[in-house]
């Protein structure tokens, strides 16, 4: 029987059954620890507009951002934060961003139904205003990962009236091991998933210690 308790957040626990099925697979499974921290919003949208309509950009600068984060230019992710910390409109030209993750992909049979709900990375009571590395608020402990297992993230810049889509992106299998044997919060390269609307996304992995059941940490999406 799954038990589901969400009160001020959302935390979802496995018990009943969990510790066969957890012996009978120890051995087909990795299972890490994965936190969303943050990310890194493009200063501009698709179309090179900034997210406040009324800011002014500097053309140049933003051609500059754009070549750092092409493939193969071996620039970090904080030298990209840098520079559009530097260079993209401020205050409450940055956007307000709100947004949600969701695992996609296989899991294990008792997950199935707990597995695929949204859990908010920032929301209207938790978002960071005016900010191009906004913070997020959702983790995953002891999570079950197969190579076809994802997360994908949906972010918005919040609006009075209708809210601006940033990006749909999603963060690979191989992407978290990547990140899990890095052994330190990762920034995943995301930005030609979001047309450059979504530089990065900065997670942190860890091995799972002990037989612990899966749980999630944070806010179910609306």
């Amino acid at each position: 029987m799954h038990k589901f308790f969400l009160l001020l957040g959302l935390s979802v626990v496995l018990t009943t059954g969990f510790q066969n099925k957890a012996s009978a697979e120890s051995n087909e499974l990795v299972r890490v620890n994965i936190e969303f921290l943050s990310a890194l919003i493009g200063p501009t949208k698709v179309n090179g507009n900034p997210w406040d309509s009324k800011a002014k950009i500097n053309s140049t600068a933003m051609g500059m951002i754009s070549d750092m984060i092409a493939p193969g230019s071996g620039v970090a992710a904080s030298t990209v934060a840098a520079a559009v910390a530097k260079n993209a409109p401020q205050g409450i030209s940055a956007p307000d961003v709100i947004g949600y993750v969701v695992q996609r992909g296989p899991t294990i049979r008792n997950l199935v139904n707990i597995a695929g709900i949204p859990m908010a990375l920032a929301s209207n009571r938790t978002k960071t205003r005016d900010s191009y590395t906004p913070r997020f608020y959702a983790d995953y402990q002891n999570w079950p990962m197969f190579p076809g297992t994802r997360f994908q993230v949906q972010l918005w810049d919040m609006d009075l009236a209708d809210n601006d889509q940033i990006a749909v992106v999603e963060i690979t299998y191989d992407e978290i091991m990547r990140a899990r044997d890095e052994g330190e919060p990762t920034w995943i390269n995301v930005a030609d998933q979001s047309m450059n609307q979504l530089l990065y996304v900065l997670i942190s992995v860890s091995p799972s210690i002990g037989n612990t059941p899966p749980k999630m940490n944070g806010y179910r999406w609306n």
